[in-house]
């Protein structure tokens, strides 16, 4: 799918209980179009030492996502941890079925209009702790 348009990258990364978040914006004047996320979680971080531990809960989270227009979204267990990538479509999503799922932040004006401000995206994500990429370069776990 091609997107037209500018895109915005954020990071919230933690080396101690090592989890890394990258979201992608994609975006035309201040409506977003589309988001990708990449998420590495550790086991450590999800309060296990290993995936038979999450597993069945992370799987569950990850049907509520499966069969929703405008949402794919994809989890692999690793060594390590749990790597999730979702990609959104906005112009697809249906909006109520968004609000429902872990990890989505909507608010009654969003569902409503149908569109993802970039700048109230920005603010929201920067006030939660996620730094904006500019070059590109994001920082890797250690």
């Amino acid at each position: 799918m091609r997107v037209s348009g500018k895109k915005m990258s954020f990071q919230r990364i933690d080396q101690n209980l090592q989890y890394d978040l990258r979201l992608t914006y994609y975006y035309k004047g201040d409506t977003v179009t589309k988001q990708t996320t990449n998420s590495f979680w550790s086991y450590k971080t999800l309060g296990a030492t290993k995936k038979e531990d999450v597993k069945d809960r992370i799987d569950k989270a990850s049907q509520m996502y499966q069969n929703i227009k405008g949402i794919k979204e994809k989890v692999t267990y690793e060594e390590k941890g749990v790597k999730e990538t979702v990609e959104i479509n906005f112009n697809k999503v249906d909006f109520d079925k968004l609000a429902t799922l872990p990890g989505m932040y909507t608010d009654k004006n969003t569902r409503k209009s149908k569109k993802i401000s970039m700048k109230a995206s920005k603010e929201l994500l920067t006030s939660k702790g996620f730094k904006e990429i500019t070059d590109g370069k994001f920082e890797k776990l250690k």
